[in-house]
């Protein structure tokens, strides 16, 4: 078993809490870290600049695909950023604990 993170960002802080908890409490993710960051794109024919809220989901790996699913179907953005990435070289007993977590 291999460990995934999936990245995504939100708007507000409220969406990006309120939707992690969704996903940790549903057994999707093992736990969320959320990270305030300034977002520079061009969209819609102009440049922005604006806060949005990184979170980094830690999933087994088999699981990622569902959890990309369940970001999307429940993401507030018309086009979001869901990435995943896989990670190797995890401490076994983290690697333990979050294959505990997830379904």
């Amino acid at each position: 078993m291999g460990m995934a993170l999936v990245l995504t960002t939100y708007g507000s802080m409220e969406d990006a809490r309120e939707i992690s908890g969704r996903m940790v409490r549903g057994g999707a993710a093992a736990c969320a870290t959320i990270v305030r960051c300034d977002s520079i794109y061009e969209w819609e024919g102009s440049v922005r600049d604006e806060p949005e809220y990184m979170v980094l989901y830690k999933t087994a790996d088999a699981g990622a695909a569902a959890l990309m699913a369940e970001v999307a179907r429940t993401h507030p953005y018309d086009t979001p950023e869901i990435a995943r990435i896989p990670v190797s070289n995890v401490h076994p007993p983290y690697m333990a604990w979050l294959a505990g977590q997830t379904r």
